[in-house]
């Protein structure tokens, strides 16, 4: 696809809850790949790993709960065909590591490359990590929240609330101070939106949307619940930013 000058394309598939995949010319990153019964026929997402099946793969894990993370993905048919097939999973999955080489294991706010991909870990308002991560070869920025989130459940103390407000606005502030020390905006976020919290389901992506303010965000932690994204995308502060999904293994090509 030719594009101006001034543009750049993504394509980005949801596939279900939390799970997201990323498309480059040479390489393929899944991240916090979940499936339950009547979610999505999980053999058209394996077709679309075969149609991939020349590009390397990249499997993220922000942390072990059943909803980002399944063994699946490390046995023959969630993997690569004719290019390798890569794992970075966060350290409370360090037992996977063992019996696989080609697991990268990771804490929060560490640095490192992995065959160009450079990635940065932040931590989380539950367990685990969630990712920054610049794609080459345009070095764009994307960030995945894994169960980052502004977890304010009605059942909680005020003093429990309020600590979850300030523990999950210090990690978005850790993430707006180091895009701004490099002189960077973030391309994609990848927020929670999640529905069990009710009429508070919105703040973490109010917050994000405030502080780091990515040229798009998508949703995340909403499993069936689609229709919360189109609420929220209704009554949000900037609906020309955030995007809306339908439907399982749902295919956006994003231009800006």
């Amino acid at each position: 696809m030719n594009t101006p000058e001034n543009q750049s394309t993504f394509n980005i598939t949801h596939i279900y809850h939390s799970g997201v995949m990323i498309e480059t010319e040479e390489k393929l990153l899944i991240f916090d790949y979940f499936h339950e019964n009547g979610a999505f026929d999980e053999k058209e997402f394996l077709k679309l790993l075969r149609h991939h099946g020349h590009k390397d793969f990249y499997y993220f894990a922000t942390h072990g709960h059943p909803d980002h993370f399944t063994q699946k993905i490390l046995t023959q048919d969630f993997q690569s065909s004719q290019g390798m097939t890569r794992y970075v999973f966060s350290d409370d999955l360090k037992t996977y590591h063992q019996a696989h080489s080609n697991i990268t294991l990771c804490r929060s706010y560490q640095d490192f490359v992995i065959d160009g991909l450079r990635v940065k870990t932040f931590g989380s308002t539950d367990q685990g990590v969630s990712y920054l991560i610049e794609i080459p070869p345009e070095n764009k920025l994307i960030f995945h929240s894994g169960d980052l989130n502004w977890w304010h459940w009605k059942n909680f103390s005020e003093e429990e609330k309020l600590q979850e407000k300030k523990d999950f606005l210090a990690e978005i502030n850790k993430l707006k101070n180091h895009l701004i020390a490099k002189n960077s905006t973030l391309d994609i976020g990848f927020v929670p939106i999640d529905p069990r919290l009710e009429e508070f389901y919105a703040l973490a992506g109010n917050a994000f949307l405030k502080e780091i303010t990515p040229k798009i965000m998508f949703p995340l932690h909403f499993r069936k619940n689609y229709s919360i994204t189109k609420e929220y995308k209704s009554q949000c502060n900037f609906p020309e930013i955030f995007q809306s999904i339908a439907h399982p293994l749902e295919h956006f090509i994003l231009q800006y």
